[in-house]
């Protein structure tokens, strides 16, 4: 039977990685280190050589994925399960995404096993691979919503219309707004360009030029 104290043990040879990261508090940058999922797995290997680890996916559609990975060895010929991990990536969310969406979700979902079996847990449950890609996700966030961005591309927007009238431009807007697919508002009505998001407003700055070049 192995005991606490082994994984505590083999936890030591894990070599951790350290990810940078913005104060928002202080605005001062910190390190913090994280434990890969393969040192996750090279440390339960170590103990359990003829360990299973396993994966499957719950769900898949319109481009998200959730999946549950379990990891434990075999006694008596019976699965003795150690931990389960539950993990969910968007393909649309990162640039790595939009070809390892699946493999992404697959790593997140093993490291966060291994952790609820006690590998890797000495500096955060989550993995190296699930800070990281959790800040890309906050960090693509954070620029849809940057207001100086938002103010670059509605001038941007306004220039490409400024040969036109008032009118012309309430008409050239609403054409692009909707060949973009912007959503309306949850009330049903249009968005406005003041409460689009800075990848809602490239759209349509995209679909203006469109619409002008048909208009000439």
């Amino acid at each position: 039977m192995i005991t606490y104290e082994q994984i505590k043990a083999a936890n030591k040879q894990i070599v951790t990685t350290p990810i940078k990261r913005k104060n928002k508090k202080t605005g001062q940058e910190e390190i913090k280190n994280y434990c890969p999922v393969n040192g996750r797995v090279d440390a339960f290997r170590s103990l359990y050589p003829q360990g299973f680890i396993t994966t499957e996916i719950v769900s898949m559609d319109k481009g998200i994925v959730f999946m549950r990975a379990s990891c434990g060895y075999y006694e008596n010929g019976q699965a003795v399960t150690l931990g389960t991990g539950m993990a969910f990536e968007k393909e649309s969310s990162s640039s790595i995404n939009q070809t390892s969406y699946i493999e992404n979700c697959e790593t997140s979902a093993v490291g966060r096993a291994l952790g609820m079996a006690g590998f890797g847990i000495e500096t955060s449950m989550a993995s190296a691979e699930e800070m990281d890609a959790a800040f890309t996700a906050q960090d693509a966030i954070a620029d849809d919503i940057n207001p100086e961005k938002r103010t670059e591309l509605m001038n941007a927007i306004n220039d490409l219309m400024r040969d036109f009238s008032a009118d012309e431009k309430r008409t050239i807007f609403s054409m692009a707004r909707e060949e973009a697919g912007i959503s309306p508002k949850e009330d049903g009505t249009p968005k406005t360009s003041g409460v689009m998001k800075v990848s809602e407003l490239e759209k349509v700055r995209a679909c203006v030029e469109d619409v002008i070049g048909r208009m000439k």
